[in-house]
């Protein structure tokens, strides 16, 4: 009983910490709530559970900040992105549980080092790649739910001189992603009821936070606060791939 209501309120504080970082800078939710989420939930419940929160928060920031989208590089990243993510799904459906934990943490490790020292996914004139780079990130959404990386290191060059087409442009692309991932999800039998029934449940711990991240976006820098957040990321992975 008492296991029971410290998860409870484990996940919904996850939960509600994930939506303020994803408020206040358009992508990271599963960079901070699936590994720790990883630390008391099997993956199998944690990624489709945490695929379909991003589904609402996606929808939420679309409804709210009505933020502008590049929408030839959008289609660019999204076609190839539903090809992945019905791939990343058949890589769940079969992985072994702790090989996906691994993997979560290696994503998050390289992403959170690669983003501290600055390193961008590449030069202008690099939209070429963008079907490889939305393959890739549905690939990764469909295993372990964390398409958003090589996605948001593309962006990152490609959308730099409009903060506003950044967030428009990747949250599109999220809601297409999420979506063909649920869909692979339900083909496989990945996603039920009991899924259905925790994304639910913490749908007002995420809109509280989204709400409070889109506050903090509109007032202030955050690049201070993204760096201590990408530090403790790094310190995250490495806690959970060492002891592996």
């Amino acid at each position: 009983m008492q296991d029971a209501l410290m998860h409870e309120i484990s996940l919904q504080g996850v939960i509600f910490l994930a939506s303020v970082i994803l408020g206040m800078t358009g992508f990271g939710n599963a960079l901070i709530a699936l590994p720790l989420m990883l630390l008391f939930m099997e993956p199998k419940l944690a990624i489709p559970v945490m695929k379909g929160v991003s589904l609402l928060s996606q929808l939420a920031i679309q409804a709210i900040g009505r933020f502008p989208v590049n929408w030839r590089l959008l289609l660019a990243l999204a076609i190839p992105a539903t090809v992945g993510a019905f791939i990343g799904a058949a890589i769940l459906d079969v992985s072994d549980p702790q090989f996906l934990v691994s993997v979560v943490s290696i994503v998050v490790l390289t992403f959170s080092l690669a983003s501290l020292i600055g390193i961008q996914a590449v030069g202008r004139g690099g939209r070429r790649f963008a079907p490889v780079v939305g393959f890739v990130a549905g690939v990764l959404g469909g295993s372990v739910t964390l398409s958003g990386p090589p996605v948001v290191l593309f962006l990152s060059h490609e959308q730099a001189d409009d903060k506003l087409k950044f967030r428009g442009t990747l949250a599109m692309f999220f809601t297409v992603e999420i979506t063909a991932t649920l869909l692979a999800y339900l083909y496989f039998g990945l996603f039920g009821r009991e899924h259905l029934f925790l994304v639910f449940k913490v749908a007002v711990s995420m809109l509280l936070g989204l709400w409070l991240g889109l506050r903090i976006f509109s007032r202030f820098a955050n690049e201070t606060f993204r760096r201590v957040v990408l530090f403790s990321l790094v310190l995250l992975s490495l806690g959970i791939l060492l002891p592996s």
